[in-house]
């Protein structure tokens, strides 16, 4: 890596990543982070590393790097779409009490109006995670989120479709206990 100008842009770390394998990428952004001493840059940084570490599956990382940047950005929106963005890197790793923890931070930065929407929000992020483990053929990952959204406070319809699913997922597992548990709950 070449000696950092003086005063660096996104322009300049952008292309001293440009066409760079990935770990050599979180090299030179973990040095220029390091070296930066403006917000604005240092968030841009770890938002890219996040994005890299996200996509070699390492979340842990990835969390870090995103609560980093939510602990730096100035407005609540910033704040509050970081922390949703926390919320699903959580349930992708099916660590639920954290994800309910990052839901905690992120209500506390939303006005009282977009405390609803953000809940709403919650609920969504578990079907789409879920939906998202089924398409992989993680099916057992997928029963998982789904087990645990039985716990989280959401609409009657919503929640019927859900136990519909359970049941048709705990039928094609061949999981007899949790499916006659779940039918004589209903």
């Amino acid at each position: 890596m070449e000696k950092l100008p003086v005063q660096v842009t996104k322009s300049d770390i952008e292309k001293a990543i440009n066409n760079k394998d990935d770990f050599v990428k979180l090299d030179y952004l973990n040095r220029y982070l390091n070296q930066v001493d403006n917000f604005d840059l240092k968030k841009f940084i770890l938002l890219n590393l996040a994005t890299i570490h996200e996509s070699k599956n390492m979340l842990q990382a990835a969390i870090r790097n995103i609560t980093s940047a939510a602990d730096i950005a100035i407005s609540y929106k910033e704040k509050i779409e970081l922390y949703t963005r926390i919320i699903e890197l959580y349930i992708k790793m099916r660590n639920f009490p954290m994800a309910e923890n990052a839901l905690k931070q992120a209500m506390y930065f939303a006005p009282e109006v977009a405390r609803l929407r953000l809940k709403e929000s919650y609920v969504n992020i578990f079907w789409c995670v879920a939906k998202d483990f089924e398409s992989k053929d993680k099916l057992r990952q997928a029963i998982e989120v789904y087990e645990y959204m039985l716990s989280i406070n959401m609409p009657d319809e919503q929640r019927e479709e859900l136990k519909l699913k359970l049941l048709d997922y705990y039928d094609k597992r061949g999981m007899t206990r949790e499916y006659n548990k779940l039918k004589s709950a209903r």
